[in-house]
This record gives structure tokens, sequence and C-alpha cells, in this order.
């Protein structure tokens, strides 16, 4: 679990450390991480943030894995994380403002003569699975993160798009990195690129 990472890194941090502390550079214990383990449910109440862990499904061997959603003046905001279509994650995502969802995608040849790529993809939603997952909760704005769109011959974002959308109808947003998602009584979705300025509406 994630204890032993902390503490792997805490033993791989051991010469470097020194070090630092024999130049009386830092206290060590600033360099320690302190897991903080949960479940599902409410991992975070303060000053009107709520933050809830979601349990979906990411595979077998992978467990627990979960979403998050994240309740602040009224708004609703969440994430998928790493998931497979999941009924516990679209009855906990309804009325969100923004759901943010992976999804990954090849080609159906790739999928037949790859072994590892059909591996893979069964450990995430395909783009009919986060459409139908779009449908069953409308959030006002739909996006895509973490796109695995696996080689060889990789498939286009508007292919996924494309596919989405014989589930789901509504707007989506393929997500950009440094990409600013202002949620108010209307949703500004503004690229880094853009210079600062609401890239559009919703």
């Amino acid at each position: 679990g994630i204890a032993d990472i902390a503490e792997g890194a805490w033993q791989a941090t051991a010469p470097d450390r020194a070090i630092r502390v024999a130049d009386n550079e830092i206290d060590p214990e600033h360099m320690r991480i302190v897991p903080h383990e949960y479940s599902e449910g409410v991992v975070y109440d303060k000053d009107g943030l709520v933050i809830r862990a979601i349990e979906v499904d990411h595979g077998e061997f992978i467990r627990p894995a979960y979403a998050f959603r994240v309740e602040y003046a009224g708004r609703v905001f969440v994430h998928s994380h790493d998931t497979r279509y999941n009924k516990n994650l679209i009855a906990q995502a309804q009325d969100a403002d923004v759901f943010v969802h992976e999804v990954a995608a090849a080609r159906p040849e790739i999928l037949a003569t790859h072994p590892a790529v059909k591996v893979a993809i069964d450990h995430h939603a395909t783009p009919r699975d986060v459409g139908r997952v779009f449908a069953q909760t409308r959030p006002k704005l739909a996006m895509l993160t973490h796109l695995v769109l696996l080689k060889p011959d990789p498939v286009s974002t508007g292919e996924v798009l494309q596919e989405l959308s014989q589930e789901y109808d509504g707007i989506v947003v393929v997500a950009e990195d440094l990409m600013t998602i202002q949620i108010g009584r209307n949703i500004s979705v503004i690229p880094y690129w853009h210079g600062g300025k609401p890239g559009g509406m919703v």
C-alpha cells in the first residue's frame, strides 16, 4: 500500500538526507512522506470544501482504485481517475458541473493481433463506455483526460470523440496541459495558449 511506498521513499533518500543533515541544511523530518490511507466516502471536509472518494474498477488486481467528487460553494467537480465503465461512479457523479473522465482506445485490428494492447484496454473505459457514463450523468461540461491511445497506428482524438458521440450528445472537451476550468454560473474553458481569455462558455 501507500505506507510501503512512503517507507521505500524514506529508505531510498537516506544517502541524500544524511548529506543535507550533516550540512545543517534541513530537518530530516521535512523529507518524510506521511501517508493518509482512506476508503470510500468523505476524505476531506474543511471550510466548506468536501472531497469524497468513490471506489471504481481499474481491474481485478488493482484494488482499491478511487475517483473523486469535489464539492464547494454549491459546485461539483468529478474526476474519474483510472477506471472501467463503473455504475458506482455513475451513481455518485450525478449533478456535476464538470465531469472529467479517462478514456482508452485502439483499432479493432490492433486489439485482435496485440494481446498486450487488449490487456491495457481492458483496464480502462472505451469511448463508448465514457459516452454511456456521460449520458447517464449529464454533466454541464464533460471532459476527457488521460487519453490512452495505443500504438501501433493509434486512433486520433477526433475518432475518440466521434465514437463517444454515438452514446452521448452533449458537449465534450479534451483536456490539455495547463488548461484552466472556471466553474461558476457558467463554465469557462481557458486553454493555456489562449492568453488567459476564456476559450468558451457552457
